[in-house]
């Protein structure tokens, strides 16, 4: 008796994990894609502004100020900064600490 309830327990208990875990993977599925159309769409539209494309490291300098700063802090400086300003404040190289 015990060992049958144990058993059906056990069971249930790796079910309700299997559910949870794929409930956990479409929302994290979710917020990535989200974030990734986001990038494409910044991305498309700072290539525009400085009529070229974004070289890898500059596409990786967007998706960190995204990922630190917000989508809106992005936009604002794509709408509101000249195309050096904009290149200055989200693609430029950091200055290294010395």
């Amino acid at each position: 008796m015990q060992n049958r309830i144990f058993r059906e327990g056990k069971a249930m208990g790796i079910e309700e994990g299997r559910e949870e875990g794929r409930v956990m993977g479409i929302e994290e599925g979710r917020i990535e894609g989200f974030a990734q159309g986001q990038l494409v769409v910044f991305t498309h539209q700072i290539e525009r502004r400085l009529r070229r494309p974004l070289r890898p490291d500059e596409q990786e300098r967007l998706a960190e100020h995204l990922r630190s700063e917000g989508p809106d802090h992005v936009a604002d400086a794509i709408v509101d900064l000249s195309n050096l300003e904009l290149w200055r404040a989200l693609l430029a190289p950091k200055p290294q600490a010395q």
